[in-house]
């Protein structure tokens, strides 16, 4: 599975790492408890770190994408002291997006209502 090795310093390799994990977590039901505990216990991760990284690794659902919360969420996450809930913001605010773009396109509707500037 995971082992403690640098982050690569290529967003390439790092964006290949979040798909292969995306992929393998989707093989059974049982994966995302595995990499729960594996990050709790090699990783020295407290739950609710680890809960952040099984969530963004596993993705929002549909009706969720649209909300101003869930890009309100990925911006703090973009804080995060973890460098790996840092970089799976960044790569969900960019997965969705065209070239040129910081964030996925949110609708018109909720550019005006977002809680940010």
């Amino acid at each position: 599975m995971l082992q403690r090795r640098p982050i690569s310093a290529r967003p390439d390799v790092r964006a290949a790492a979040i798909l292969a994990l995306r992929h393998w977590l989707g093989q059974t039901d049982d994966n995302d408890v595995q990499l729960n505990r594996f990050l709790i216990k090699e990783w020295k991760y407290d739950p609710n770190q680890a809960e952040i990284v099984i969530q963004l690794l596993l993705g929002f659902k549909e009706s969720d994408r649209d909300r101003p919360e869930t890009y309100d969420l990925l911006i703090d996450y973009l804080r995060h002291r973890k460098r790996s809930v840092r970089e799976l913001a960044r790569w969900h605010s960019i997965a969705g997006s065209s070239p040129g773009e910081r964030f996925p396109t949110m609708p018109p509707t909720l550019r005006s209502s977002s809680t940010r500037p």
